[in-house]
């Protein structure tokens, strides 16, 4: 309010507020077209190599997509390496099934830190699949992978401590493992916690939990860095079963 003349008040409309116009967001480039991306992948574009691979597999041209994750992955893209040493593993997409090539396969994916090698490297490991059985390497490769959030190498990382392979068998450990992995929907971990959790003591229990409680923050401070500053921290995030980390050996 403002005085007027001889002392008369008048209303002051208040004063406009600033404008608040939404914030417009950078444009996204467009998606390339099929046709430039063969055009790429012609060119030797590793990137595009990969893409036109994964279209294949999509319209299950199993044999297509072999021949373009081998150029992919020759020029060191970790998800083509995965996928050649899967292809291997099973005999697909018109390759030998060689456990031996798909260790050698999987091991320049680990190289690098590619969540679906790293897991099925541990199982070959494990069961001395084209490789030498080595346990301690297994749990090595295991522990990454659940780092990273794959609830398989979580449970794997369980049942190792709990039957003892190459490690001292430690249920309290174990346990902390199958809750990690199934708090996120694992259901092979469901079911073993509910036949390991009467053997366990109170005290044992509780501590079991807080275990898990650390190994669950640890993983989520790690994914926080990595999605912070993927350059350091490799490959981020949890490995479900989507895109090229799908196919595991379980």
């Amino acid at each position: 309010m403002v005085a007027w003349g001889g002392g008369a008040v008048l209303a002051q409309a208040p004063p406009e507020a600033p404008s608040k116009a939404p914030l417009k967001e950078a444009p996204k480039a467009p998606e390339p077209t099929l046709e430039e991306t063969l055009a790429a992948a012609l060119g030797g574009d590793a990137g595009a190599q990969l893409s036109l691979a994964v279209i294949y597999e999509g319209l299950d041209a199993f044999e297509d997509a072999a021949r373009w994750y081998r150029k992919a992955a020759d020029q060191g893209k970790a998800d083509a390496q995965f996928k050649l040493g899967y292809f291997h593993t099973v005999g697909g997409g018109g390759l030998a099934r060689d456990l031996a090539e798909a260790a050698r396969w999987y091991e320049k994916a680990v190289a690098q830190n590619q969540p679906g090698a790293l897991y099925n490297l541990a199982v070959c490991f494990e069961r001395g699949l084209g490789v030498t059985c080595d346990e301690s390497r297994a749990l090595s490769l295991y522990k990454k992978a659940a780092a990273l959030g794959d609830t398989y190498a979580q449970k794997a990382v369980g049942v190792i401590h709990h039957k003892g392979r190459g490690v001292k068998a430690d249920a309290i450990e174990a346990y902390a493992w199958y809750l990690l992995s199934a708090s996120q929907g694992n259901p092979d971990a469901s079911r073993i916690l509910k036949d390991v959790e009467p053997t366990l003591a109170a005290k044992d229990l509780e501590q079991a939990r807080v275990r898990g409680a650390e190994l669950s923050l640890q993983i989520y401070k790690r994914t926080l860095a990595a999605l912070r500053d993927p350059a350091t921290s490799g490959k981020a995030g949890p490995a479900k079963g989507k895109g090229l980390a799908k196919d595991f050996l379980q």
